[in-house]
């Protein structure tokens, strides 16, 4: 007899996605208000609280940082090419 799997929620949260507003990309500040107005304006919600994803890019340039090297991503622009380990003056 095969085994049945039952599927029981153990994590259940409503997340409030604000980037799909007229400013796609809110600052922690706007985001720390919203958390703030869902705790005052929502009854039993003791927590609302800001999670960062982030990713790291170019300094300069802002390109993905796809590289291992913690000053050199790959020469996505001539400022990064600069910091080539394997670049000769």
């Amino acid at each position: 007899m095969s085994k049945v799997n039952k599927v029981i929620d153990r994590y259940v949260r409503v997340e409030v996605d604000v980037r799909f507003r007229q400013d796609p990309v809110p600052t922690r500040g706007e985001c720390e208000g919203i958390a703030k107005d869902v705790r005052r304006h929502v009854d039993d919600v003791a927590r609302a609280f800001v999670v960062d994803e982030t990713e790291d890019a170019c300094e300069f340039c802002g390109s993905k940082w796809t590289e291992d090297s913690a000053s050199y991503n790959g020469g996505c622009c001539d400022k990064d090419e600069e910091n080539n380990p394997g670049r000769t003056p």
